[in-house]
């Protein structure tokens, strides 16, 4: 069960719900990596320096990113790819 403004949507009662769920099930398809503690330093300006992509970026084969500040003041990098392949190379050879 998805919750949507609220509401309680069931695709199996519902077919105009399906949209979210379908919607929710895409996103548990992504491949992702995460990089604890990171620098202070290193942000978004500094990952696009002059609009463009940081030679970490291009080497990774991460195709999107956010930087996540937790609670107790940490931050870390999660990292989107498109396969499999692609994030077990990253973590196999960081």
């Amino acid at each position: 069960m998805l919750q949507r403004r609220g509401l309680d949507c069931q695709p199996e009662r519902n077919p105009c719900s399906m949209v979210s769920y379908l919607s929710k099930k895409k996103q548990q398809e992504k491949f992702q990596a995460v990089v604890y503690n990171l620098p202070e330093d290193m942000t978004d300006a500094s990952l696009f320096p002059n609009g463009r992509p940081h030679q970490f970026l291009l080497d990774s084969g991460i195709k999107s990113f956010k930087i996540v500040k937790e609670v107790d003041g940490s931050r870390k990098l999660i990292g989107y790819f498109d396969t499999w392949d692609h994030v077990s190379t990253r973590i196999n050879n960081p």
